[in-house]
């Protein structure tokens, strides 16, 4: 019937009846594949809107129960609703081919990928974050199963439109939009990417260089670091402020992201490092803490220790920076160095400023003092300085 369930009730209630009792489903379901597609060609939207709601909820159990016929036939009904001028429809309609293309050998599908993706393009040019995400997340099954079968040409196409993705305002849209950098560079090779990632840095909006250095990261950890490294030494020479702190915001989130195999490469940033500890923008001194961070909790019980504490003499001036943010990177950095270099050689720096006559040298002083005694207070036993007590007359008066 024509019946419009305007607070979804029924149809949420008609989801669990068909997903949770399999005799009602395999029951039904010539019924169901056959109301589909009359549904999907009615004039009103919020019909088709339910119509595709409830495939893409039992899609499913389609799957496990139905042919390879069936779901052939009922691709081709849902390929030919994407021209639907309802965003809504589109999304969960591009959400039941995902769970298709999962649960089926993507080479016996009909339509394949090939006919699909020029279909998905367009969409990604579209201001809905539900159908943004749906496409991405289909692009990167295609990619995965079927990426080298695909023209690079296209990868490329599909690359520039995620770039404008990065305005999106939903965060689980940019984080699966540069999620896909790493899978299309797994297939292409990191350098036409790159290039096009380096140029979006330019960019004054903060959100989409964020992205775009996450998305640089994300390359490296794909297709080995030393692939990316050059392009961004040679980047880190425009002087540009917003591109080196991109630059440096991204070998931060790359050394999170590939952990142990920092030691290669953590000789080769020493030199670049040092500049942007001494130099006089504040936000090149803070993102050094944080890559500095990063770069001593990937490396505990790694023999890297005269590698981090050059670095850590280079960052150490910076005790006395005001703002907030500098502050906090710094005292994550010494809770971290505290980990690989060993408290008891990071006291050593400390005890000279413990007593100064300064009160705003001592409480900065004792802010360090007490990060170090709470993390690792037994290891500080052996750094207390030796009292001599045997020339030392002691009174006791009872």
């Amino acid at each position: 019937s024509n019946f419009i369930d305007e607070n979804y009730m029924f149809i949420s209630l008609l989801i669990n009846i068909l997903n949770n009792h399999y005799k009602i489903l395999t029951k039904h379901l010539k019924e169901i594949l056959l109301m589909i597609p009359k549904k999907f060609t009615s004039i009103n939207t919020q019909l088709r809107i339910q119509t595709s709601i409830l495939v893409s909820k039992i899609i499913k159990k389609i799957c496990a129960n139905s042919d390879l016929e069936v779901i052939n036939n009922l691709s081709l009904i849902l390929f030919e609703t994407l021209d639907d001028g309802s965003n809504e429809v589109i999304a969960n309609v591009i959400h039941a081919f995902r769970t298709i293309y999962d649960s089926y050998n993507i080479f016996e599908i009909s339509p394949g990928p090939k006919e699909l993706l020029p279909k998905l393009l367009p969409l990604l040019k579209k201001n809905h974050d539900e159908l943004l995400f749906n496409t991405i997340d289909l692009v990167n099954v295609i990619a995965t199963k079927v990426g080298t079968f695909i023209f690079p040409k296209e990868w490329m196409r599909i690359s520039f439109d995620l770039l404008e993705i990065f305005q999106s305002t939903r965060k689980k849209v940019r984080r699966i939009a540069t999620n896909t950098f790493g899978i299309i560079s797994s297939m292409l090779g990191p350098q036409d990417l790159v290039n096009a990632l380096l140029n979006n840095l330019k960019v004054q909006e903060r959100r989409i260089r964020i992205c775009t250095t996450i998305a640089l990261s994300i390359i490296a950890q794909s297709c080995s670091p030393y692939s990316v490294i050059p392009f961004l030494f040679k980047e880190y020479e425009n002087p540009d402020k917003n591109i080196q702190n991109g630059i440096l915001k991204t070998f931060s989130f790359m050394f999170e992201l590939i952990g142990e195999i920092s030691t290669t490469y953590i000789s080769a940033i020493i030199p670049l490092l040092e500049i942007a500890m001494v130099h006089s923008d504040t936000i090149h001194r803070q993102i050094s803490c944080n890559i500095i961070q990063q770069l001593s909790t990937s490396l505990i019980e790694l023999p890297n220790q005269k590698e981090l504490l050059h670095l850590f003499n280079f960052i150490w001036p910076n005790l006395f920076e005001n703002t907030h943010q500098m502050k906090k990177s710094f005292s994550w950095m010494i809770d971290s160095c505290r980990l690989t270099l060993g408290s008891s050689l990071i006291i050593l720096y400390v005890l000279k400023g413990l007593f100064h006559a300064s009160k705003k040298v001592r409480d900065i002083y004792w802010f360090i003092y007490n990060i170090i005694y709470l993390g690792s207070q037994p290891c500080l036993v052996v750094s207390f300085p030796l009292l001599n007590l045997s020339s030392t007359k002691i009174l006791l008066y009872s």
